[in-house]
């Protein structure tokens, strides 16, 4: 991908970010309006966006990447939660469970897919699909396990019935057998697939126009993670991958994923288990922010190496 095309997929998401922003500040969208729309897209569009994108012909290499994305997705978590673990070891439950949930978790869903759609369409999506499988099963495990200190695997066993994680599956279903859905069918979840980009985006500036930017800013520890989460991470995973001969979509597809800003869903976590929700919005709302700026840098960074 050349830097002119890197430019306008970046320029057209965060054009659609300030559409969102927008209309917050106007009242025209609102915490609640935010809510009912993460709903739509989490519970609708998104599955539609992961079933579609499964429906290209059949390739065992590709799903020998699939399942190298498992491997990779799966061993990204365990080590961000090693890493997590000891950066705030000192610091109160209250704040280090937020602290390490924000650093390990990555908004995958809300901005991985919509940016890497714009990278790299259907394959792309196919291959986040399979990352969030790795995420969803690890942030309803391990994630509940940082805010509670006890295992729950009744979050993991409902984790599993995530409307994402079932069109995943019943996409890989359908592709290894190579069967394809009728065309009506076929066009109609791709068009409501494709809402799930502008939707996102409209979400993220959203949250953005309600954050507290008087404080944001503050405190050592969250600009510490908030720079392992967005840079520090991606590129000691590329460097890695780099020197295992893995490069390609696959590759930036991975480093991308993880470069994402924090899940927004340690915000609804903190706030379940009285953490220190506060904090969780904050560095949501900051890490997205930053993103904006170190993303694209990303993405350059890796146009021009592939």
């Amino acid at each position: 991908m050349n830097y002119e095309a890197v430019f306008n997929q970046v320029a057209i998401l965060c054009i659609m970010i300030l559409v969102g922003y927008y209309a917050c500040k106007r009242d025209i969208l609102n915490r609640e309006a935010n809510q009912k729309l993460s709903d739509l897209l989490l519970s609708i569009t998104l599955p539609c966006m992961i079933l579609t994108s499964f429906q290209f012909d059949f390739s065992a290499a590709v799903l020998y990447d699939a399942g190298r994305i498992l491997i990779i997705a799966s061993l990204i978590h365990l080590f961000s939660a090693g890493v997590a673990k000891a950066l705030y070891k000192k610091s109160p439950w209250q704040t280090a469970s937020v602290l390490r949930f924000a650093t390990i978790f990555s908004n995958a869903a809300f901005m991985g897919f919509p940016v890497i759609d714009s990278l790299y369409s259907q394959i792309g999506v196919f291959y986040t699909a399979i990352y969030v499988v790795v995420f969803n099963l690890f942030a309803w495990s391990y994630g509940v396990v940082l805010f509670t200190g006890q295992k729950d695997w009744s979050s993991l066993k409902s984790s599993l019935q995530n409307p994402g994680i079932v069109a995943t599956i019943v996409g890989l279903i359908l592709y290894a057998a190579s069967v394809r859905l009728p065309l009506p069918l076929f066009k109609a979840l791709n068009l409501v697939g494709s809402m799930t980009t502008p939707l996102s985006m409209l979400i993220i500036g959203t949250l953005l126009a309600q954050a507290d930017y008087k404080d944001l800013f503050r405190g050592r520890h969250l600009l510490s993670g908030i720079a392992i989460r967005l840079l520090g991470l991606p590129l000691l995973l590329f460097a890695i991958l780099h020197s295992l001969d893995i490069t390609g979509v696959v590759a930036n597809v991975l480093v991308l994923v993880t470069a994402m800003p924090a899940a927004a869903i340690t915000v609804i976590f903190a706030e379940k288990h009285q953490a220190d929700a506060l904090l969780a919005s904050r560095f949501v709302a900051l890490s997205t922010l930053l993103s904006l700026v170190t993303l694209p840098g990303l993405i350059l960074f890796l146009s021009a190496v592939s």
